[in-house]
């Protein structure tokens, strides 16, 4: 919400989408890789749920598309 008023008024959000909501972090991409066959499930559930409310706010990092009104 911080950043979407920002923006103010000229913008209107067109999608909010959580990374990293079930995944590991970026920092641990060692034990990401070692690991991987174990968090297939999750990447699969991160794809369908991370652009859901109230899942797409919960990521260690968010994609917020905006579109000039």
């Amino acid at each position: 919400r911080e950043i979407i008023a920002i923006f103010g008024d000229g913008f209107e959000v067109r999608s909010v989408q959580g990374l990293q909501v079930f995944l590991p972090p970026a920092n641990l991409t060692d034990v990401y890789s070692v690991l991987r066959p174990l968090f297939v499930p999750l990447e699969v559930v991160e794809g369908r749920l991370s652009t859901h409310k109230p899942v797409n706010s919960w990521g260690h990092h968010t994609i917020l598309t905006l579109r000039r009104r």
